[in-house]
């Protein structure tokens, strides 16, 4: 009986972690005014992510991705049952639950090749230097906590990519995760349209975001359980390229939902993200995929039809198609030409860089003098905050990790290097636009970006 139940244990070690933790996580939140939950809940996380690291390494995987997409809705539940906090505990939940990758890196770093390592070497000397010079010019605590930001995703890049041997598991257990959280966030964000419930409302007022719409249903754009539109459309823009690879009735319901949330999102540059991977995937594919890709893509917009036909949706997306062919009354444009026009060439000229915590929020805490700027572009930023040579030092070692990736011999072998090399572009053309390197888009570009040379690694050892 007693090696029946250890037995059990090992076996379902994963669900049993995941079911404690989900119980914990719905009772602390049904507990209104818990200041304990604020500790609690990170460290709880953290200690699951632990265990799931050394128990089950896929399972691990997983629940860093949820973790991420579902931790700012958990934030704003606890927000609204206490009161507005700019520097709630909860946010340093997902940072927590990537931690852990470090010890691969310290573990395994020897089974990357001599280019890789380098590489890498030269965008942790990159991000390095931003911190040290952050912490000299905006303080220790906010270029800490744009570090986690910039230098977490990286490490579970390289986490992704230490897992080469067991690289087809890694893909399976990414695309399935995608398939249910397509689902769910899609389903959130229709919700949320609809009735925009009490938690985002008050977020939306407290945090005084005003590219995020009105806070009433009907006039909100969507943002799901993230923080964003923006950040919102950039993870279900990598999901729905995902989904090309996949057959069945919950992928179909998943796009289904997925879709209609990711239009109401209202984020223009992420629909042409999108087109941009479709294309980049039609071209890269055989002619079989190119059929699957088009019959997929009619087999959506059927199912769209009867959510476009309803009169609130329908106003929203005509008024933001029409915004698209109107450019002279289109003030979010004329933002980011302003933004190219006054900021760029400031930044390429900023040999040193200001470093890391001097522009948003952190920076508004510590009084900085750039408190009330936002620069919306990873193409402004990176120079803005790294400096020209270390700026320039981070794009040359990225760039060196990305030839590695794109292989028409291989993608001939595996369709699903098709979809991977499609949503790395996909996410890269949204540099123009927004950040690419950090936080959530950060952690997919990452994850996809260690996922491609995973596989060249593992195509490697299968041929030796």
């Amino acid at each position: 009986m007693i090696k029946f139940i250890k037995k059990y244990i090992n076996t379902y070690s994963d669900w049993i972690i995941i079911i404690v933790f989900i119980i914990f996580v719905v009772f602390g939140l049904l507990r209104p005014g818990s200041l304990y939950f604020k500790i609690s809940y990170p460290a709880l996380s953290f200690i699951a992510g632990l265990l799931l690291y050394f128990l089950k390494p896929f399972r691990y995987i997983s629940f860093i991705l949820w973790i991420w997409v579902l931790n700012p809705c958990i934030r704003r539940v606890v927000d609204f049952q206490l009161e507005w906090d700019h520097l709630n505990t909860v946010i340093l939940t997902p940072y927590l639950v990537l931690s852990p990758t470090l010890i691969t890196f310290i573990h395994r770093l020897g089974y990357l090749s001599k280019k890789t390592l380098l590489a890498f070497i030269m965008i942790f000397i990159s991000i390095g230097y931003g911190y040290i010079l952050g912490v000299v010019n905006n303080g220790m605590f906010s270029a800490s906590f744009e570090l986690l930001t910039w230098i977490l995703p990286v490490f579970f890049g390289i986490h992704i990519i230490l897992q080469f041997k067991t690289y087809n598991h890694c893909k399976a257990i990414i695309q399935k995760t995608f398939i249910w959280i397509i689902l769910v966030i899609g389903t959130y964000g229709l919700l949320q349209f609809i009735f925009l419930f009490d938690w985002d409302k008050y977020w939306m007022i407290s945090s005084q975001m005003k590219a995020i719409g009105g806070a009433e249903s009907f006039k909100v754009r969507v943002f799901s359980t993230l923080n964003s539109p923006n950040v919102f459309a950039r993870v279900m823009l990598v999901g729905l390229l995902l989904l090309f690879n996949n057959r069945g009735a919950v992928a179909a319901t998943s796009a289904t939902f997925g879709y209609i949330a990711f239009l109401l999102s209202m984020v223009r540059s992420a629909w042409g993200g999108w087109m941009l991977g479709v294309s980049f995937a039609i071209l890269r594919a055989k002619k079989r995929f190119k059929i699957h890709i088009f019959l997929v893509i009619i087999v959506v917009c059927i199912l769209l039809m009867p959510f476009l036909f309803f009169t609130p949706i329908n106003e929203q997306m005509s008024s933001r198609f029409q915004s698209i062919s109107n450019i002279k009354d289109d003030i979010s444009l004329k933002k980011r030409i302003h933004e190219y026009v006054v900021f760029l060439p400031q930044s390429l000229f900023n040999l040193k860089g200001q470093g890391f915590g001097g522009i948003g929020l952190l920076a508004r805490i510590n009084q900085s003098k750039y408190k009330y700027m936002r620069l919306h572009s990873e193409i402004i930023y990176l120079p803005y905050s790294l400096g020209f040579f270390a700026g320039l030092t981070y794009i040359i070692a990225l760039f060196g990790l990305l030839s590695n990736t794109f292989q028409t011999s291989l993608a001939k072998k595996d369709q699903f290097t098709i979809i991977n090399e499609t949503i790395i572009v996909a996410i890269f053309s949204q540099a123009i636009f927004s950040r690419v390197l950090v936080s959530m888009p950060g952690l997919m570009l990452w994850m996809f970006l260690g996922l491609a040379l995973a596989r060249k690694k593992y195509f490697c050892l299968k041929v030796d």
